[in-house]
């Protein structure tokens, strides 16, 4: 545990000696892999207390453009796969995003997306969701344009949809990527 700690500590170290903020003009790639987690949904009327536990894991890519310094507007697409209760049920998604990031201080930054995402439960239920998506990461630079990024996200569910049942998602989401800039 003390090794670890101390590896935690080197790479702060060295990312707050590489802070840098993210210049207008700069274009954005984050590929990561998404969400080593536990989602909960419920399905039914409103009132429904019917609900399931799924561990999801998925793969995203986003890109951007910086429109002004420390702003980056987003577009993200992505694939997750889900297994649902026991271990019978699966879901597979896809999911499109476009949002917006914004730079506090170097290197950390928050963000919201509005995401729709589609996709089939057991390969004949169908599954819609409209959700609201918000991040908060730090990104971690290991040169000048490549830096790993963690972060945390939430999804929000708008509007969603099993089959013709409505449903609620929402997801605490644990994001590992990287950031590579393009100058």
């Amino acid at each position: 545990m003390k090794k670890l700690l101390l590896i935690v500590a080197a790479l702060l170290c060295v990312s707050a000696a590489s802070a840098q903020t993210i210049k207008k003009g700069t274009i954005v790639l984050s590929p990561s892999m998404t969400n080593v987690g536990v989602n909960t949904f419920s399905y039914g009327p409103k009132e429904a207390t019917s609900s399931e536990k799924a561990t999801r894991f998925g793969f995203q890519a986003t890109g951007g453009y910086a429109l002004i310094n420390d702003l980056v507007l987003t577009a993200t697409a992505g694939y997750n796969s889900l297994k649902a209760g026991d271990g019978d049920s699966s879901l597979s998604v896809f999911d499109i995003a476009a949002g917006a990031r914004y730079y506090f201080v170097p290197n950390l930054f928050a963000g919201a997306s509005v995401m729709y995402v589609g996709g089939s439960l057991g390969g004949d239920t169908k599954i819609s969701s409209v959700n609201l998506d918000v991040q908060a990461g730090y990104d971690i630079f290991v040169s000048n344009n490549i830096a790993f990024e963690p972060s945390i996200s939430y999804d929000f569910g708008l509007s969603s949809k099993l089959g013709d049942m409505p449903c609620k998602f929402g997801g605490l989401n644990i994001n590992l990527g990287f950031l590579f800039l393009l100058k």
